[in-house]
């Protein structure tokens, strides 16, 4: 089914154009970038290094500005498998970034 739906709306074929013209498919996901954006959080709870808050600003504008549909909402490359828990992941840490920027010094 799900192989199915990513071919009814053209996934399949660009996938296969990509890895033909890139070597690699250059679909994107906001797992990624929550990953990320949770080391930094990590990272900044051990050290306290307000530098890493900053670096994970940027990758929530970014997400919130490439990876959003029309009304704000979360896009998944693909809409099959894991999309909620990709999303999930970066919720996850889009709230812990939120909450130690605001916390107060």
């Amino acid at each position: 089914m799900c192989l199915k739906n990513a071919e009814a709306n053209g996934s399949s074929f660009r996938r296969k154009f990509n890895r033909l013209l890139y070597g690699f498919d250059r679909s994107r996901y906001t797992y990624n970038q929550g990953v990320v954006l949770g080391g930094l959080v990590w990272l900044h709870k051990l050290t306290g290094d307000d530098e890493l808050l900053t670096r994970g600003a940027a990758i929530i504008d970014a997400v919130l500005t490439h990876l959003t549909d029309g009304d704000g909402v979360l896009e998944e490359a693909y809409r099959c498998g894991n999309q909620a828990l990709f999303k999930g992941i970066f919720v996850r840490y889009l709230l812990q970034e939120t909450l130690l920027m605001k916390k107060p010094p």
